[in-house]
C-alpha cells in the first residue's frame, strides 16, 4: 500500500491494467476516486464504498491516467494507472 496524507493508503492493482481493477484503501467513507486522461478530463468518477472497489475500465483506450484521491476538503493522493 501506498501513503497519503493523514494517513490515507491505498493501492490499485493490476496497473497496468485491462478492463478492470481494484482500489484498496485504508480509509473510504467519504473518499471521492477521480481518474483522469493526459488533458485533466474526468474520465471516471467513484464513491468509495468500501476498503476494495472494481471498477471497469473496458470503455476507456489504452494510455495514462492520472488518479485522484480526495475527501470533501483536498487531494489526499494521486498517482498515474497505465490503461492496456
Amino acid at each position: 500500500m501506498l501513503n497519503g496524507k493523514d494517513g490515507f493508503q491505498f493501492d490499485v492493482y493490476p496497473n497496468p491494467a485491462k478492463g478492470q481493477a481494484t482500489i484498496l484503501a485504508t480509509q473510504f467513507k467519504g473518499i471521492t476516486f477521480r481518474l483522469m486522461d493526459m488533458t485533466g478530463k474526468v474520465v471516471l468518477q467513484k464513491e468509495l464504498e468500501e476498503s476494495a472497489t472494481s471498477i471497469s475500465l473496458n470503455t476507456l483506450p489504452a494510455g495514462i491516467y492520472q488518479m485522484a484521491y480526495s475527501n470533501s476538503i483536498e487531494v489526499l493522493f494521486q498517482d498515474k494507472l497505465v490503461i492496456e
